[in-house]
Order: structure tokens, then C-alpha cells, then sequence
């Protein structure tokens, strides 16, 4: 994705003592400035909190700006991230004393993995954006996650609605189909090409399946349309069907036809 097609997203600018100031290289992302004073009053933290501050020993030691900073972390729904940028680089810094002192930092959070530490205007600018990328995968994630949320809802709601047409075998019954149509046994054997007897006997046969699937086809539209609203459906003129009724169309033994339309409605897509 190329930075000019990037939604960035909200961003403060905080310190732990004195005034907030933003570093040059952001200035350009408008960040809003924020006192330390003004965190525990916010309701949450936006997408992007930029900690500036002289260095890691000197954040340390404001305790309670951390623990207002990590309640208000918490309290603030992903993606939402931390950068600590510190104001220079620590010179020979002894390595596992760094990073004893990062796990120090790290420990008021519940979400270290919302973090990320730079040491120096020009690491700050590229962590800036190490963050920024993530919070905009994330944003794509979570929207990807949502559409198949919905198609899994709408599969519950298909499935539902063609529920009663089964047995408790779970395949398609021709006795529960030919009631969900309004028609007898016998006429929807005949329509299937099979005789009432064979129909009655063994309702849910396997032999049966395939030819009732183009009825369960039809029947899917009652996951928009209520048990009374569809029988009315049934008898209602379409002209889709060249101003026959569904029900008119399946006696004629093209319920495939209908069952088409019926696709074509539900998926917004008319062949």
C-alpha cells in the first residue's frame, strides 16, 4: 500500500512533565497535544500515543503518568498503540541493564504488545510508521474478520430458513417440503417424477435429495421473508415470470426456474 493511500490514524503527543511538544518529523501527521495532567481524564487513548521524553531512566520515574497511561490503555479498544520516544540515544548502554529497564516499563501495561520503544528523533519517525502499518493492518484484519462475521450470519439465517424442510435425519423430507409449498404428497411426487407411494414410504430417501434440493433453493428466500409473507410470495404475480405466480411456475414443473430467481434475489445479482 503505498503512504499516500494510508488513512492515518488519530494521534496525540504527551510528556510526563512540562509542556507537550511535538517532534519535527510529526508535525506533519498533526498530532494533538496532550498534558500529562489531561490523561486521566480521557475516556480512552486514540489509535497513536507519542510518549516524548527525554530518556528511559527519566520516564521511569513518573510512575503515576505510567499507570494513568496503561489504565488508559486498557480501557481503549485495538488498534490502538504506544510509541516512547526518547529525545537521544543512550551512549554505551549497557544491554541487559536496558533491557531489565524496558521490562520495568513494560510491566504497567497489559498490552506490551501495543508498544514500541525508540531512542532518537529519526528511530522515533520510523517506529512512528512501524506503528502506523500496524494499526492499519490491524484496521484490515478486523474488517475482513466482520465481513466473514456476517457471511456466517447470513449462512445461519439460509440455514434456518429452509430448517423444517428436513427430517430428523437431517435430509430433505418430501411430507415437510409439500407442506412448506401448500401442495399434497402426491402432487409433489409427481412433480419430482416419482410415484405418492415412494414419497410416503421413505420421505427423506437419498433417491429423493436431488430432486427436492431446487425446492429448499425456493424455500432459502424465507430468510427475508416471514412463513405467512412467503406463501403469499407463492401466489403473488412476478413478473420476472412473465407475470406467472412462483407457485404457478413450480406446477408446471420449472421449479428450477424459481429457484434461480430466488438466488438471483437474495444475491442482488439478476442473470
Amino acid at each position: 500500500m503505498e503512504t499516500a493511500a494510508l488513512e492515518y490514524p488519530s494521534t496525540m503527543v504527551t510528556t510526563p512533565t512540562g509542556e507537550a511538544t511535538v517532534p519535527a518529523p510529526l508535525r506533519r501527521y498533526r498530532p494533538r497535544l496532550a498534558r500529562a495532567s489531561e490523561i486521566k481524564g480521557l475516556r480512552h487513548l486514540p489509535e497513536l500515543t507519542v510518549v516524548w521524553t527525554k530518556e528511559l531512566d527519566a520516564l521511569l520515574s513518573h510512575r503515576t503518568f505510567l499507570r494513568m497511561l496503561a489504565e488508559r490503555l486498557t480501557a481503549t479498544p485495538a488498534p490502538s498503540k504506544i510509541v516512547f520516544l526518547f529525545q537521544t540515544k543512550r551512549r554505551k548502554a549497557d544491554q541487559r541493564e536496558t533491557a531489565q529497564k524496558l521490562v520495568e516499563l513494560f510491566g504497567y501495561f497489559n498490552r506490551p504488545f501495543d508498544l514500541e520503544v525508540a531512542q532518537g528523533i529519526h528511530a522515533g519517525e520510523d517506529a512512528f510508521n512501524e506503528a502506523v502499518a500496524k494499526i492499519v493492518a490491524t484496521r484490515q484484519l478486523s474488517s475482513e474478520k466482520s465481513e466473514r462475521a456476517d457471511h456466517l450470519s447470513e449462512l445461519k439465517k439460509v440455514i434456518a430458513a429452509t430448517d423444517d424442510l428436513r427430517a430428523k435425519s437431517g435430509k430433505l423430507s418430501a411430507d415437510s417440503v409439500a407442506s412448506v409449498f401448500g401442495l399434497s404428497v402426491a402432487e409433489l411426487a409427481a412433480l419430482v417424477g416419482r410415484t405418492r407411494q415412494t414419497a410416503s414410504k421413505t420421505p427423506d430417501a437419498d433417491s429423493l435429495q436431488p430432486l427436492l434440493q431446487p425446492f429448499e433453493r425456493v424455500a432459502r428466500v424465507r430468510a427475508v421473508l416471514s412463513p405467512n409473507d412467503f406463501r403469499k410470495w407463492l401466489y403473488l404475480a412476478n413478473d420476472e415470470l412473465d407475470g406467472r405466480t412462483p407457485l404457478e411456475v413450480i406446477r408446471q414443473g420449472k421449479v428450477a426456474l424459481v429457484a434461480d430467481l430466488v438466488e438471483d434475489m437474495l444475491t442482488g445479482s439478476p442473470s
